[in-house]
């Protein structure tokens, strides 16, 4: 019997510590811990682009955050960013020096709680995030058929544009175009 989680109000859903708890589960979890920037790309990629660096591209957040790591040993500071879009998405408590705390001492938990998080809230691959207010998402369009009047000859409906009015001249067909080498006459 599999239960659905329910996203938190003004709160992570899961646990810090919950590294291999679902919707990610042990997969996710022993991937955040062999190759964190892997992972980190893996989470950006759920992120909308506008919001967060290299939002909705898995590719360039994972060069990022490794070479953060290659040339300043700490990429902690682009995963703080991104953990904080979640935490002021969602409205989740906290702050910014808590943020770089976690992400630089659990690094591996963080992206595993994170992960679950945009999994729970709907995220999708390439940054398609769900309205955060249900009332205000967008609605499906409706098309809707009209029947339409169509104009008969010798009778004009008004409705119609100005070249449908009387007195609208037709154009001739359209000449054949003449042909490269003038015909010689037969004799």
């Amino acid at each position: 019997m599999t239960m659905a989680l329910v996203p938190a109000q003004n709160a992570w859903t899961t646990d810090l510590c919950d590294c291999a708890a679902e919707p990610s589960g042990c997969g996710f979890c022993l991937y955040a811990f062999c190759c964190q920037p892997c992972a980190y790309g893996t989470n950006v990629e759920l992120m909308e682009p506008q919001l967060v660096f290299c939002g909705g591209e898995c590719a360039a957040a994972c060069c990022s955050y490794y070479l953060l790591y290659l040339f300043t040993g700490c990429p902690c500071i682009l995963h703080m960013v991104a953990r904080g879009y979640i935490r002021r998405k969602y409205n989740i408590p906290g702050d910014s020096c808590a943020d770089f705390m976690i992400t630089w001492c659990c690094t591996p938990c963080a992206l595993c709680q994170e992960h679950r998080e945009l999994i729970i809230r709907g995220h999708k691959p390439g940054g398609v995030a769900p309205s955060v207010n249900p009332q205000m998402a967008p609605q499906p369009q409706m098309m809707v058929m009209v029947p339409v009047q169509i104009p008969m000859p010798g009778g004009v409906h008004p409705g119609y544009p100005v070249m449908m009015q009387p007195g609208y001249v037709q154009q001739p067909p359209p000449q054949p175009m003449p042909m490269a080498y003038p015909q010689v006459p037969k004799a």
